[in-house]
Formats: C-alpha cells, sequence, structure tokens
C-alpha cells in the first residue's frame, strides 16, 4: 500500500498535479490545497506567527471568578498575550490552540476554565489529597474571529483556601493554527 501511493505521488507530481510554480514561473513550488470539487487553490498565510506561553509569578490564593495572570512570560511573540490582565486578543480570524497547567498545591483544589469571549471552553481540575502536589492539564481548539478575547479564570466557589496554586508549574500557552480559507 505505501508503494502504491508513493508510486501515485511520483506520477502526480510528475503530471504537475500538487505542485505549483510561482507568477514568475521560479523553480519554488506553491503548495496547493484542493476543495471538494477539485479547484486548486493556494495556501494561504498569515502575515506573522502569533504564539504565547506565561507561568504565574510566585504560588498564589485565588477568588471566586477571577481571572488568571500568567505574568512571567516565557514566549509572546506579536503581543497578543497581557501579562498584566491575562487575556490573550485574536489579531485575526482563524483557528487557534489552547492549553492550561495548573498545578494545586499539597492538600488543596482548584477548578479552572478556558474562556472564549465570557463563555468557558473547557474545565480543569487540579488537586491531590495525601500530602501531594495536584496537576491538571486541558487543551482546546478553538475559531476565533479578530479581537476575540481568550482567558483562564477559576470557576466560580471552586477552590480550597489559602496558597492553592503552585505558580512556577502552572502555565497558560496559545498560538495560531491557520486562517480560513
Amino acid at each position: 500500500m505505501v508503494k502504491e501511493l508513493k508510486t501515485q505521488i511520483k506520477n502526480g507530481l510528475s503530471e504537475g498535479k500538487g505542485i505549483q510554480r510561482d507568477d514568475q514561473n521560479t523553480k519554488r513550488p506553491q503548495l496547493l490545497n484542493h476543495t471538494i470539487i477539485g479547484q486548486p487553490q493556494r495556501i494561504r498565510r498569515a502575515s506573522s506567527n502569533v504564539g504565547f506561553s506565561a507561568s504565574i509569578n510566585g504560588n498564589i490564593g485565588v477568588v471566586s471568578s477571577q481571572v488568571l495572570v500568567f505574568g512571567r512570560e516565557v514566549t509572546n511573540v506579536d503581543h497578543r498575550y497581557s501579562t498584566r490582565n491575562g487575556h490573550f486578543t485574536a489579531p485575526y480570524e482563524g483557528l487557534y490552540f489552547f492549553t492550561v497547567s495548573i498545578v494545586a498545591m499539597p492538600n488543596k483544589y482548584i477548578e479552572t476554565e478556558i474562556v472564549h469571549n465570557g463563555v468557558p471552553l473547557c474545565y480543569i481540575y487540579s488537586g491531590e489529597g495525601s500530602g501531594y502536589y495536584g496537576p491538571g492539564t486541558n487543551s482546546v481548539v478553538v475559531q476565533l474571529a479578530a479581537g476575540d478575547d481568550v482567558y483562564v479564570r477559576v470557576r466560580g466557589g471552586q477552590h480550597g483556601s489559602g496558597s492553592v496554586i503552585d505558580g512556577v508549574y502552572s502555565t497558560f500557552t496559545g498560538f495560531f493554527l491557520s486562517p480560513n480559507v
């Protein structure tokens, strides 16, 4: 089966299917995206890369519905994540990926959620008894419009008291996957 696929690819490339020369007829091939009706389209790329990764500064306590601010920036390409208020603002329409990892302090618990324009997308439970740290992680792929807002907040009333989150191990990461074609 693999040999057959390789032959089909080779035959398709030799017949000019699947690649196309650019407008100046240089040797640089352009990738194509074939639609259902077989009409080739160039795969469009965003004008710039967008992505961020940040962690929480120190161990923190929380209150209900608090937006978590991941203030220790690791990466912030195009500066769309705010380390001041914890919000990511989409620069353009397309598909984005977000992931959150929260580590609860020993014998503590917390429930958080990834939120898009005020609506929860997914939930994260972090907690552990018996004196151990309790990690929790969740990820989501979401379609955003330019200007949409994504952040992480504490689920109302779903947390322990005192220092609940071990900040250095708690991260929020997001990046642009592809534009709408």
